[in-house]
């Protein structure tokens, strides 16, 4: 896979060079006639049409090729804007003023929300926030992760028909005057970098190659005797062609990012671990690894952990699972461990066992064992009555 833009009118696709917009190396068919928008889900090609007053499909490409592995007809017309969440790994897309967020690629819809502007015309992922292309208004807005919040805007040079790509650090859009220029946007400034004059109209979309994404797993988490700190750790599994710059975790009370935390550097392939504090006690959290690159963020799966009620003079005492213990006796200095007694079941901190007979003289080694939770503290007091026979 290359790094480059794909473009497309309503007739057909086109593939441009990496690193150049402005050369086109390859073009193939749409599926049907009036083409709009592009996406690209990491490793296909996603597209979409029209037909006038009657339906819209969505198509998923076999890679970036005109062979089709399947499609579907969309629950609205007509479908104009299309992006992929690499977040969530979910497709996104637009009517003029409506969006749409599917389950996963299919003609499911879980949610919508309102555009802040009619004639919408392209999407984009920026790793984190939707972007999108207005044509009426010639903006360009940045959203507060996928709604219709926005939290900045600009506007292009001229208007935008229908296409819109993100590369990690510029915004590409079509414009819809003649002669139809790709116009590059820097992502943080907004100053225009660049003009590309290839004659395009709909859909816009940025292959992003294998040789650039991250890969990060999130391992596990460690409660630790802070009911309120925990220990997060994840796995850089591959980098790409760079190092990542980022590297962190994001987690919230459901599988949406409330909160994160993260260090900045140079980190190549390997373990990290970092502490997070300030969580409230059996509470179920749900958390995922994350690392940025120059080319953007890349999430692992969440997993979920509660941190646990100790300290508190529980003792055995744990919330819905009541601890038990058994006691061995050794009488060869805890080389070898025999005559188990229990195991004893209890929720209550403290308990009495009135018989644990030990018979015979010489020296003796009793030990306990408990299957409680880790960051629940047990321990058991001996209390020893010897008896010394009477001989006859």
């Amino acid at each position: 896979m290359a790094n480059r833009i794909i473009s497309g009118d309503g007739l057909k696709i086109y593939l441009h060079q990496e690193n150049a917009p402005g050369t086109i190396t390859d073009s193939f068919d749409r599926p049907r006639n009036n083409g709009t928008d592009l996406a690209f889900d990491g490793t296909n090609l996603i597209s979409a049409d029209y037909i006038y007053n009657t339906e819209s499909k969505i198509y998923i490409h076999s890679g970036i090729t005109s062979t089709i592995s399947t499609s579907f007809v969309s629950t609205y017309w007509p479908v104009y804007g299309l992006t992929y969440d690499t977040k969530k790994n979910r497709l996104i897309s637009c009517s003029e003023t409506t969006g749409y967020i599917h389950s996963g690629v299919t003609s499911t819809i879980i949610s919508t929300f309102t555009l802040t502007d009619n004639k919408v015309k392209g999407l984009a992922f920026d790793g984190d926030n939707l972007i999108s292309v207005q044509y009426g208004s010639r903006k360009i807005r940045y959203h507060v992760d996928v709604g219709e919040l926005i939290y900045d805007s600009f506007f292009t040079t001229e208007a935008a028909q229908g296409g819109l790509a993100f590369d990690g650090n510029n915004v590409y859009t079509n414009e819809g005057v003649s002669p139809y220029y790709v116009r590059k946007y820097d992502y943080s400034t907004k100053s225009l970098l660049a003009s590309y004059n290839v004659g395009l109209r709909a859909g816009l979309t940025w292959e992003y190659g294998s040789d650039v994404t991250a890969k990060v797993i999130t391992k596990s988490v460690s409660t630790n005797y802070d009911t309120t700190t925990i220990t997060a750790f994840g796995l850089i599994s591959s980098i790409g062609s760079a190092n990542c710059t980022v590297r962190g975790f994001k987690y919230g009370l459901t599988e949406t990012d409330t909160w994160s935390i993260s260090e900045g550097g140079s980190f190549g392939v390997g373990q990290y671990a970092l502490t997070i504090t300030g969580l409230d006690p059996d509470t179920t959290y749900y958390i995922r690894a994350f690392v940025a690159n120059e080319y953007g963020i890349f999430y692992g799966d969440y997993i979920s952990f509660k941190p646990k009620m100790v300290g508190f003079s529980y003792g055995l005492y744990e919330e819905s699972n009541s601890p038990t213990i058994c006691f061995y006796l050794s009488e060869d200095d805890g080389r070898t461990w025999g005559l188990k007694h229990g195991p004893y079941t209890t929720d209550q901190a403290d308990i009495e066992i009135t018989k644990l007979l030990v018979q015979g003289s010489g020296k003796k080694k009793i030990k306990f064992t408990t299957d409680t939770i880790t960051g629940i503290s047990a321990s058991v007091m001996c209390k020893v009555n010897i008896k010394r026979s009477e001989r006859k």
